[in-house]
């Protein structure tokens, strides 16, 4: 498997969007952004030597999937936050009873 360049992973983290949730790691986006060149190193080192001695996170490997019904009838005058939180509730009954939760979009 080859691994991504610097430049290309690089490229990678300067088109990523800004201000979104983090994952499992908990490092966002604008995180990894605004790391100096000394550190960006570091997480490309790092970031590469993960994937060549196939050292990935489970969370890497693993999706949970959950279906949830939009139907304009049935969500109309809500936010978005409303099907975002009964998702997110979905999720961590998962991981905490240990279930396998499936998700469609």
């Amino acid at each position: 498997m080859n691994t991504p360049t610097k430049e290309e992973i690089g490229a990678t983290i300067s088109n990523a969007p800004s201000e979104k949730a983090s994952g499992a790691s908990g490092v966002t986006e604008d995180l990894v952004k605004c790391l100096g060149p000394l550190a960006r190193a570091i997480f490309i080192i790092l970031f590469k030597a993960s994937i060549v001695q196939g050292r990935l996170p489970k969370v890497w490997l693993n999706g949970l999937i959950c279906c949830i019904q939009k139907a304009s009838v049935v969500l109309k005058g809500t936010l978005t936050k409303d099907p975002i939180h009964i998702l997110n509730s979905v999720m961590e009954d998962a991981r905490e009873f240990n279930k396998e939760v499936w998700i469609m979009f």
